[in-house]
């Protein structure tokens, strides 16, 4: 069990050292090139398996996530980060399914109805601005789901397992601490990490590669940083399923 000081447990988290994290290694240019490869692999689901049992391992090694050491993508140990991601990948694969189902019709009534009930109220007018007004509910209820899903896919990476990952009562204690904090350091970290993407669009295209690969590794490391949040907050650790799987905590 790795402990933390707790002068180094951070109050609050921190976008830009999520996206810095992966240039404090002596051997960030691999580190870079390998989860650009990771992220560009991500369509056949293999790259982003991978970057998860990546993540996994950060979490599971160190409860300081905010140090200036950072741990290098070591490709030989790809069969362990696949072994480690395969859980987290399934639980958040079974997330989104559920989620479209329950969420699917509702959505769809309440747009249609919606779009319908402008149409009356305000005629063709109302209709052509229809998704003025529902394009902002869709993103708000999009980014709680989000939200919701972190828990439980925290949970499979830690517990290295299907069914524990869904403790509704752990996933409620962790959204009710950290909610807030999770909405607004992921919309800061999108808005950096889009502005990463765009600068690497403007090096005619080819920066958008390693810019891939940059905000993966810095969504890996926000996660720990989460987590560690959480437990500096008083809440629950997380019990692994395997005994030997080091467990971050905070006393």
């Amino acid at each position: 069990m790795i402990n933390a000081d707790n002068s180094s447990v951070p109050t609050s988290s921190s976008p830009v050292a999520a996206l810095r994290y992966i240039f404090n290694s002596p051997n960030w240019i691999m580190n870079v090139v390998w989860m650009s490869l990771a992220a560009l692999s991500s369509g056949i689901f293999v790259g982003q398996i991978a970057a998860l049992g990546y993540g996994t391992e950060l979490i599971q090694r160190n409860a300081a996530f905010r140090r200036s050491e950072s741990m290098d993508v070591d490709i030989d140990r790809l069969g362990d980060y696949i072994s480690k991601g395969i859980w987290p990948f399934l639980v958040h694969f079974a997330i989104g399914f559920l989620f479209s189902i329950l969420l699917a019709l509702p959505l769809a009534a309440i747009f249609v109805f919606g779009a319908l009930g402008l149409g009356v109220a305000a005629g063709e007018a109302g209709i052509a601005f229809a998704p003025l007004f529902f394009i902002p509910i869709a993103l708000a209820i999009s980014t709680v789901l989000s939200i919701a899903s972190i828990p439980f896919i925290l949970r499979s990476m830690i517990c290295q397992d299907f069914l524990p990952a869904f403790d509704v009562g752990w996933a409620l204690e962790f959204v009710s601490k950290m909610f807030w904090e999770i909405l607004v350091s992921g919309i800061i970290f999108g808005i950096l990490s889009m502005a990463i993407l765009f600068a690497g669009l403007l090096l005619c295209g080819v920066g958008y590669f390693p810019a891939c690969g940059i905000v993966l590794a810095g969504a890996m490391h926000m996660l720990a940083q989460w987590y560690e949040i959480f437990l500096s907050r008083g809440g629950t650790p997380i019990t692994p399923s395997d005994s030997s799987i080091v467990e971050a905590s905070i006393l």
